[in-house]
Order: C-alpha cells, then structure tokens, then sequence
C-alpha cells in the first residue's frame, strides 16, 4: 500500500459496508464528534484536577515569615527610588536581572506596574506561600473550585459510562432535603463575592479575581473556566458562586432554587 494514499474512514466504512445508508454514516459521524468532545473534556477534567491538587500544596505552605517579608518589602523600596509605591517590569528587569516578559505574568493589574503586594508574590520563596494567599476569602474559593472540578467529573464519568454499555444511577438526596446553609455562613459567603465584585455588577471578572491574589495565576484561570456556566460568559456570577457552594456543603437555601431540585 502506497503510503501516499489516505483513506478517508466514510470511504473505508463504504468498502467494508456496501449497503451503508448515508444516515448510518451521519449517526457514526456524530458519535465520533461526541467522542472527540468527551476527549477534550477528559483534559479539562485533569487540568481542573491538578489545580486542585496545586492549591492543596500551596495551602499547606506556610506564610512567609515576617523578617522574609520584610526583606522583600526592603528590596522593593530600593527598586521604588521614587517612592511612588509602584515599579516598573523594566525596573525589576534592570535591577534584578530577570526576563520582562516573564514579569508580566505577575503584573495582575496588566498596567505594567508592580505594587508592593504583586512583588512579594512574585518573590516569595518556594517553600512558603504570600500573605495575602490565606484566610476565610481563599478557603471559600478552595471550596468553589473543589466544586466545579468535581460536578466536570461527574458529568465525564456519566460520559463515559454511555460508551461503556449504560449509566450507572446512583440514588442521591433530592435537593430540597438537604440542610439549610446556616445564616450566618450564607451572609459570609456574599461579602466574599462582594469584595471579590469590584465594580458591583454580580460577575466576578478574571482580572478581578486576579487581583485579590488569593490565589496563583494558573488557579485562577482553572477556576474561571470550571465555574462559568454560561457559554461564552467571561466571569464567575453571583449566582453560580452560590449554587456550586450550596453544592459543594450539600446544603440547601430556602427560595433558591437549585438545578435538579
């Protein structure tokens, strides 16, 4: 066989099966874009997953010791010969002999300036984690992600089981029997998303999640991508915010409605 020759595999399907009907093949067709798409979801899953796995380490660090701090905070001054409060990616280049372009990844406000917060995250040794990266505010973002990478399981293992021969349904509490989320942890759970919500229009934005710097760059976009449940919607909506919370805890709100409920 000449290896110049490409068999289309409607072609091959027609010479294996002669009596093929073209609906037949429009079925098949389906099927493997269906698979291809169950694909590219399974490597969704396993970035989502890593995330995870990344936040989990990361949380484990401990907090960068005061004196560490303070020597970043020191360096920073020396860098900052105006006392603006904010140097430059080509000032960090020139002073610390690193790459600007490896630099912009940590300019979270994408202005090309470093403030005092954006320099110690960026020079925070590997073996302890940034201030900023602790606290109530990032445990509940944990949690959300935790959230929306588990429901992307579920729904490629449901997946997965078509192709295998059939789903396996598993009983589960209906929604409107689980527990009410307690009040107070409600009330706490908005003024998350409020100081998150900047400009107030009940979206966190990637840039706005970014700049809270509770969590690395790489989580962030995880997050962003796992949680937005509208196609095409840049952001992460007070409600959605919500729903996978109540979801993560099993935890039920009364007068809010939940998907499957």
């Amino acid at each position: 066989r000449s290896r110049s020759i490409k068999v289309d595999i409607f072609t091959f399907l027609r010479k294996l099966c002669p009596g093929v009907q073209p609906m037949h093949l429009r079925m098949f067709d389906g099927w493997l874009q269906q698979f291809d798409q169950m694909q590219h979801h399974q490597k969704f899953v396993e970035a989502g997953e890593q995330s995870v796995s990344a936040l989990s380490q990361m949380i484990a660090l401990p907090v960068i010791p005061d004196m560490e701090l303070a020597k970043l905070e020191r360096q920073f001054r020396e860098i900052d010969v105006e006392g603006q409060g904010l140097i430059t990616l080509q000032q960090i280049e020139q002073a610390l002999n690193l790459d600007c372009e490896v630099l912009k990844k940590y300019d979270v406000s994408e202005d090309g300036f470093i403030d005092n917060h954006e320099f110690v995250a960026m020079m925070c040794p590997d073996e302890f984690r940034p201030p900023e990266m602790s606290g109530f505010d990032q445990e509940v973002l944990g949690s959300l992600l935790m959230s929306c990478v588990q429901r992307h399981r579920k729904d490629l293992d449901e997946q997965k089981a078509l192709y295998a021969g059939g789903v396996e349904r598993k009983n589960q509490m209906p929604a409107s029997m689980r527990p009410e989320v307690p009040e107070e942890t409600w009330a706490a759970w908005n003024a998350v998303f409020d100081r998150l919500d900047n400009d107030g229009d009940n979206v966190m934005s990637p840039s706005e999640l970014r700049s809270s710097m509770l969590l690395s760059q790489r989580v962030c976009d995880q997050l962003i991508a796992s949680a937005a449940r509208v196609e095409g919607h840049d952001g992460i909506r007070r409600r959605d915010f919500l729903l996978a919370l109540l979801d993560f805890h099993k935890w039920r709100r009364p007068g809010f409605v939940m998907n499957g409920s």
